[in-house]
């Protein structure tokens, strides 16, 4: 079966993040994954991702500093 892998960079983006994940376990299709990168945001961002780690589709790859947000 196909696989969509959705890659959501995430900086200091804790309400943004929320509402994405939210709405992508919503989706009726479970043929995706979902690969939240940590860009070295802070503790709220990280907690908020955390949460959604239950779902085997999530994974969180966390960065120690910021490469992609510049």
């Amino acid at each position: 079966m196909l696989v969509v892998t959705y890659t959501l960079p995430a900086f200091c983006v804790p309400g943004s993040l929320n509402e994405m994940l939210n709405t992508f376990q919503e989706n009726a299709i479970d043929n995706f994954e979902i690969l939240i990168v940590d860009d070295g945001s802070n503790e709220e961002t990280t907690e908020i991702a955390c949460t959604f780690l239950s779902d085997p589709r999530v994974r969180l790859i966390k960065m120690n500093q910021h490469v992609f947000a510049h």
